[in-house]
Parts: C-alpha cells; structure tokens; sequence
C-alpha cells in the first residue's frame, strides 16, 4: 500500500491523518475538524428519461448525485478556530 502524502488543514494547518486522506481522498480538514462539519454536501438530481418512440422501453428515471464543497460552513469553522486561538 503506498504512502499518501500529508497535507495541511485548511482550518488548523496540521496534517491531515494519512487514514482519513485515504479514506475520504479529496479533504481538506483533518479528523478533528472533519467532525465538527459536514465538509461536502450530496445533491440528488432526478432527471425523466424518455424510451425512443420504436423502442419497448417505457419512461424512466435517471437518478445522479452530485458532491459539492460546503465552503460556508468551513469557512465559519475557521473563523471560529481563528477567533479561539490565544493572542
């Protein structure tokens, strides 16, 4: 098993445990922070697809999800971080 490369958090800048990275390939915040936020939000889309008229094939429909970065609620977090970190 190869060696994934650690990168920071984007709310603390510590490394991001080799784990987590290898579970979850595209964080971008460690475990700590991983749990205090939903990181990405799943968007189901629907879309009706039509059978060509010859065919037997009747209407269906096709069900995609998409993946999106929460960037709100990870930039809240890190203000949150910032403003409790002492002077």
């Amino acid at each position: 098993m190869s060696e994934t490369t650690s990168r920071p958090c984007e709310v603390c800048g510590n490394p991001i445990e080799n784990l987590r990275q290898r579970t979850v390939p595209d964080t971008r915040l460690c475990e700590e922070h991983g749990k205090q936020v939903n990181e990405f939000i799943y968007v189901r889309e629907e879309r009706v697809v039509r059978g060509k008229e010859s065919s037997l094939k009747g209407t269906g429909i096709e069900i995609t999800q998409r993946k999106s970065r929460n960037v709100a609620a990870i930039e809240k977090l890190r203000e949150t971080y910032r403003d409790s970190r002492p002077i």
